[in-house]
């Protein structure tokens, strides 16, 4: 058995979206200084790094984080690799055989912009169409290998309302750079924040 860990470190200097609480951390007690123990405070936006979004995110009324059902983030994924040089359209999920597939996480070119320094504005996102596509496909979890499935800076959101508006969940932020395609056993649980419309996550993928 081998276990992936496909999340992203979390640390001051991260890729953060544009608007997020950027990501600070202080000591507030230190053994060094005469303390019993170490104890650290931090500051960061629900959807800092490997993050899940809850359909609250961008429907009004949809179910927020301690809502959640934790079932659609546990069980078998596929992670597919695509060569798309903008954004994953329909075209390029009709090629792929989906039928009872129920989580899929896209491993593209944005898995090697974490390499690099700062927020990158060109990753790959998914069309609307290509969204509506998984929707109606059945799919239930959609993971994308950087930190918004939706294109920068874009009025477009119908990559986030398709999806959340038909409750399929979103893990954003995955690092699948050292993840080969295939089967694996799906581990992403987030925090549970109440009310909130998303959360930090650790995210794990087993090959059995």
């Amino acid at each position: 058995m081998k276990i992936y860990d496909v999340s992203v470190p979390i640390h001051e200097g991260m890729h953060d979206f544009p608007g997020n609480q950027p990501y600070t951390s202080t000591r507030i007690l230190n053994m060094d200084d005469g303390a019993i123990a170490n104890l650290t405070s931090f500051t960061m936006s629900a959807h800092t790094g490997t993050h899940v979004d809850a359909p609250l995110h961008f429907v009004r009324d949809g179910r927020n984080m301690d809502e959640m059902d934790l079932s659609v983030l546990i069980g078998p994924a596929v992670v597919y690799r695509l060569d798309s040089e903008e954004r994953i359209e329909r075209g390029d999920l009709e090629q792929l055989n989906l039928k009872g597939v129920e989580r899929v996480l896209f491993k593209t070119s944005n898995s090697g912009l974490w390499r690099n320094e700062g927020f990158q504005t060109q990753y790959i996102y998914i069309s609307g169409e290509a969204a509506q596509y998984l929707v109606d496909s059945g799919v239930k979890l959609v993971g994308i290998d950087y930190l918004s499935v939706q294109q920068y800076d874009s009025e477009d959101i119908s990559p986030h309302t398709a999806l959340l508006g038909n409750e399929v969940v979103l893990l954003e932020g995955i690092d699948l750079s050292e993840v080969p395609p295939g089967n694996y056993q799906l581990v992403a649980l987030p925090l549970k924040l109440v009310g909130a419309e998303g959360a930090p996550a650790r995210a794990v993928l087993i090959d059995e």
